[in-house]
């Protein structure tokens, strides 16, 4: 019908906020292969970034994931590592041969320091925002998580409750407090085992307090 899949896909927010399980779960979902590398191993070694871009065609149809990509994706004017940002430019434009079954996804934390040249027409012109979750999101997510692991919260702890304690985090933070929490209800060797309010407040301080 005319239409085109995206050339590259950039994918910015903090960290925590699911940029790397959605670049998975979408080619897990379109059945296409997935390539990971790291934007700081690519940008100390551009040459592997003909490598990566070689098996991504012998793979194709295929999704390859620049995780952490901030080194790579900087702007050049304050990037000592330049080659390695003009040789992803030349590979995303494709000199003539882009395969557009291969498709560029990068997340970085940084959006304002990308290279203005990687967000032009043609390269990284989708962007999806991550955010963190709102309360009732993240409700529902400590719902879900305790539900999926058949936990039990004491009679005088809701989900809600566990959400208003853990607070304006990412999912990866309220994910590791959940399981901090679980821990130390385990450790009590007791039966039944309970996750209690107090389980939470130990396993907020424990991962979200600063070293």
């Amino acid at each position: 019908l005319g239409g085109t899949l995206p050339n590259g896909v950039l994918f910015t927010g903090p960290p925590g906020t699911g940029k790397t399980a959605t670049a998975r779960a979408l080619a897990k979902k379109l059945g296409w292969a997935f390539l990971p590398a790291t934007g700081a191993d690519l940008a100390r070694d551009p040459k592997s970034l003909d490598k990566l871009y070689a098996k991504a065609k012998d793979l194709r149809p295929t999704i390859i994931f620049i995780d952490e990509g901030d080194e790579l994706l900087l702007t050049r004017e304050y990037s000592s590592n330049t080659e390695g940002t003009n040789k992803l430019l030349t590979l995303m434009d494709g000199v003539g041969d882009r395969v557009h079954d291969v498709v560029w996804v990068a997340a970085t934390n940084h959006p304002e320091r990308i290279d203005a040249a990687l967000l032009r027409g043609g390269r990284f012109t989708e962007k999806v925002r991550f955010t963190k979750p709102s309360a009732a999101a993240l409700s529902k997510f400590v719902a879900g998580w305790f539900q999926s692991r058949d936990v039990v919260l004491s009679s005088d702890l809701m989900p809600d409750q566990v959400a208003a304690v853990i607070g304006d985090e990412s999912i990866a933070n309220a994910e590791a407090v959940l399981q901090a929490a679980v821990n130390r209800a385990v450790s009590r060797r007791e039966e039944p085992m309970v996750v209690t309010a107090a389980d939470v407040e130990h396993a907020k301080r424990l991962v979200l307090s600063e070293p």
